[in-house]
């Protein structure tokens, strides 16, 4: 049993198949398990018990509408797929453009989430079988075991998601907290600041009021902050400046994951950073605005708090609201009060 699986998305989007990709292995224990994702988020794949290979497809940037983009990486499918014949081809995308990808694959049966788009339901041909998956507003990481269940029913079901690092990568991670001086006897209480979109990010001073109540506290504790690609500058400078706080130095994604596994809680936007906690159960309290909490959060518990602002508008999946955005609702004084019940 040969299979491949695809998912041109961020970080979490893959994170979340994960439960999926380990329910083949628990039917198929021989099955060989390929796994092409887009080359930023490929990293949380590696070293990943069910996987034999990651195949990383880097998009090329041009003027084209979206769709011409498989022109440009036709020569690097061409060259994984020489040779490989799979059983079956997985696609969570299920996207017009993984439609595109499936045509250069070698599979007996292809699998994939029904595209309902007017524009776009002649795709659904190019797949032998196709979910049209009716759950509603469900956590992603369900919809994507639903899809799987189409090879076989039966298997692990469980929805934890599957990160595993090495043992240099775990090292490393503690000799950044032993040297910025944050000892097993202090809470490490992560900031995870980033947003992707401007519209799901918590206010900059409303992350230095949390830091600042925390400061207060008495609790012994460090803020550290997570941050990427895009996060102000100088907004970090004042963190960094608190006495409380410590910024994480620049970091690969998986580096990244190995500081995030080291922490007692995170307080983060619905971003990279919140799901990798997720997948080594740091207690998480996930700060949503413009995006689902129920497809993109696991079930709340006691170690997963999801907090929302509570206007009528939201989730709204817009990048940037023209109403002046909902984030700034929920209060730093909120966020502290639950991180105290976590502590």
């Amino acid at each position: 049993m040969k299979i491949l699986f695809f998912r041109l998305g961020a970080v979490g989007d893959c994170l979340l198949t994960t439960p999926a990709v380990r329910y083949i292995k628990s039917i198929y224990p021989d099955a060989v398990i390929h796994y092409m994702a887009g080359a930023p988020a490929a990293p949380v794949l590696e070293n990943n018990p069910y996987i034999d290979r990651v195949m990383p497809i880097r998009l090329k940037k041009h003027i084209l509408p979206r769709e011409f983009g498989i022109l440009f990486i036709m020569k690097e499918l061409r060259g994984y797929f020489r040779g490989e014949k799979y059983d079956y081809f997985i696609d969570f995308e299920s996207s017009y453009f993984s439609a595109y990808v499936s045509l250069f694959a070698c599979a007996k049966v292809k699998i994939g989430h029904l595209i309902k788009r007017k524009s776009r339901r002649l795709y659904n041909l190019l797949y032998q079988r196709r979910l049209d998956f009716k759950g509603g507003r469900i956590y992603s990481a369900l919809r994507q075991l639903a899809l799987v269940k189409m090879v076989k029913d039966g298997g692990d079901s469980a929805t934890g998601l599957v990160l595993s690092l090495t043992a240099p990568e775990k090292e490393k991670a503690a000799l950044f907290y032993s040297s910025a001086g944050i000892g097993a006897d202090i809470k490490k209480i992560l900031f995870g600041i980033s947003g992707t979109w401007p519209s799901k990010s918590w206010p900059e001073a409303h992350w230095i009021r949390l830091a600042e109540l925390l400061a207060a506290s008495g609790i012994p504790h460090r803020c550290v902050v997570l941050w990427g690609p895009g996060d102000n500058p100088d907004f970090l400078k004042r963190l960094s400046a608190m006495q409380n706080v410590s910024v994480i130095p620049a970091a690969g994604l998986r580096e990244f994951a190995a500081i995030i596994s080291g922490g007692d809680v995170i307080i983060s936007n619905d971003s990279a950073a919140r799901h990798i906690a997720d997948a080594f159960n740091v207690k998480t309290i996930g700060l949503f605005g413009p995006t689902d909490p129920l497809v993109w959060a696991k079930p709340e518990s006691a170690g997963n708090v999801i907090l929302t602002p509570g206007v009528d508008c939201a989730p709204c999946d817009l990048t940037d609201c023209g109403r002046g955005g909902c984030m700034d609702k929920i209060s730093p004084e909120t966020v502290y009060e639950e991180v105290k019940k976590m502590l």
